[in-house]
Formats: C-alpha cells, sequence, structure tokens
C-alpha cells in the first residue's frame, strides 16, 4: 500500500542519514582562528543546512517517486475494475436482453 512503502522508505533515510551526515561532514572547512563557540556554531549551522537540503531531497524526489508509482499503480488497478464491470455489465445486459419487453406488440 502507498502508506506501507512511504514507511519503508523513511525507515531507510532515517537508518541512511547519520553515514550520509558523517561523509557530506567530511567537506566542512572550520576557521582556522575561532573559539570553541565559533567552531560549534559554524557546525551547528552547517548541520542545519544540510539536514534541510536533505530533507527536501528525501520530500521532493524519494517521497514523490514512491508516490507517483503507487499513484499509477493504484490508477491501473481502478481502470482494470472498471473495465471487468463494464464487461460483466454488458454480459449481465445481453443475458437479459432477451426477457425484457419495451413495447407489446
Amino acid at each position: 500500500t502507498i502508506l506501507e512503502d512511504i514507511i519503508l522508505v523513511t525507515d531507510e533515510y532515517i537508518t541512511l542519514l547519520p553515514s550520509e551526515a558523517f561523509d557530506a561532514s567530511k567537506s566542512l572547512q572550520l576557521p582556522s582562528v575561532a573559539n570553541r563557540q565559533e567552531r560549534e556554531d559554524c557546525i551547528l549551522g552547517w548541520f542545519g543546512d544540510w539536514f534541510q537540503q536533505s530533507l527536501h531531497h528525501f520530500g521532493h524526489q524519494t517521497i514523490r517517486q514512491s508516490m507517483e508509482k503507487n499513484f499509477e499503480n493504484l490508477r491501473t488497478d481502478i481502470d482494470s475494475q472498471r473495465q471487468n464491470f463494464y464487461k460483466k455489465l454488458y454480459t449481465v445486459l445481453q443475458e437479459e436482453s432477451d426477457d425484457i419487453i419495451l413495447f407489446e406488440e
């Protein structure tokens, strides 16, 4: 189902998040002359920006792709159900048409 797929991709995202943050942090440049508070602020600011971009990508790429795939499957299933309904309706109408008298002669 759609919800199950979203839960799966979210769990995968949460599982990979620490290693992705670690890998991305390798490019973090700290000022050469800065006290502890300035370094801490720099790290927190960088992480906040990185995390926001990560969430944006997750929502607009991963979740969107999952939902589009699921909605397409849902559309296909609904179309198939609709076609089956029309086939059955047509069959029933043909079987019953001999018994229906619209005008008496």
